[in-house]
């Protein structure tokens, strides 16, 4: 990806967006490039320059879904894409190195992160279940073409983990993967199988979720940002997902993951089968994630992006 400069980030804002920019501040990613900007008359984005492995359907159903769940949950808060003067979401953009990529942008969130946010209370852990019970309710009757592809992400196909376990250098952490690995095959995807499908967030780690910390603790979650991960898969395990984050760095864990859980089936209740499968779920997506650690350090060894759960990830394994 190349680099980009405030001055170009600046021009490409006024050029597609017809914006005058008073201030512009870098934003950590896995893959794009993002950036915080605050306008001259006070209006807060996050732009986003993809990489260009990014398809433009992948983009549209980010923006589809926010704007659909924003139509079916008003009463949360929900980043909102932001069209150009001539209407357009997604604009393919000439980059000062003659390379064009997709740009887009999104209103900005107010709030800190609950990575940076301590400690993490049971009202805290609620209001974050309780918040993606919401847009998983919202989501029910979103389709989207993009929705449906392959991901490693998507724990329909976390198989795959199983090709890569070998980048896991530690003996006794790749026997804890490859048990965990065999009862997914086993016992937890014929089971999944047999439950729900929704479009779902699938991502709620620390550093998507945004918490509120303006008025008295306990505070409460206010919005989860980063709808990259977006797919059609079962919904019971973007709970998980939720789960597998909430309890990092918890003196109990279990404990943690009930606050989740709880807060998620107040507003999107669970049948009896999905809730038994939510320990199984919570292991298998940690699982995933230390694996993708591992492999993506051989890929890109000086990013600490990739790793940045992976030593509580392996201490609540």
């Amino acid at each position: 990806m190349p680099h980009l400069t405030p001055a170009d980030v600046s021009r490409l804002l006024s050029d597609v967006y017809a914006l005058s920019v008073a201030e512009i501040d870098p934003l950590p990613g896995e893959y794009d490039l993002n950036f915080r900007v605050r306008t001259a008359d006070s209006q807060g984005y996050v732009l986003k320059v993809m990489h260009p492995s990014r398809a433009l359907a992948e983009i549209d159903l980010q923006c589809r879904a926010l704007l659909y769940a924003a139509e079916h949950a008003p009463g949360l808060t929900l980043p909102q894409p932001k069209a150009t003067p001539n209407g357009d979401y997604i604009t393919p953009y000439r980059l000062s190195d003659d390379e064009t990529r997709l740009v887009w942008m999104l209103s900005w969130v107010p709030g800190k992160v609950m990575a940076n946010v301590r400690p993490h209370s049971p009202e805290l852990l609620d209001s974050l279940g309780a918040w993606l019970g919401q847009l998983t309710t919202a989501l029910a009757g979103f389709t989207h073409p993009a929705a449906q592809r392959i991901y490693k992400w998507d724990i329909a196909q976390a198989g795959w983990i199983g090709d890569y376990l070998h980048h896991i250098r530690d003996d006794g952490r790749r026997t804890l993967v490859q048990g965990i690995l065999a009862d997914f095959h086993q016992r937890l995807l014929p089971a999944l199988q047999q439950t729900p499908r929704n479009v779902i967030h699938a991502d709620a780690n620390d550093y998507n979720v945004i918490v509120d910390d303006r008025g008295k603790y306990p505070w409460r979650v206010s919005s989860v940002i980063d709808f990259g991960d977006l797919m059609d898969t079962y919904r019971v395990y973007d709970v998980a997902v939720a789960c597998a984050y909430a309890i990092l760095d918890k003196p109990d864990p279990l404990a943690a993951m009930v606050q989740v859980v709880a807060g998620y089936h107040t507003h999107c209740p669970l049948t009896e089968a999905e809730i038994a499968l939510i320990f199984p779920l919570v292991q298998m997506r940690l699982a995933i994630s230390v694996t993708n650690s591992a492999f993506r350090q051989v890929e890109v060894p000086d990013d600490p992006y990739v790793v940045i759960s992976e030593r509580p990830a392996w201490a609540a394994l």
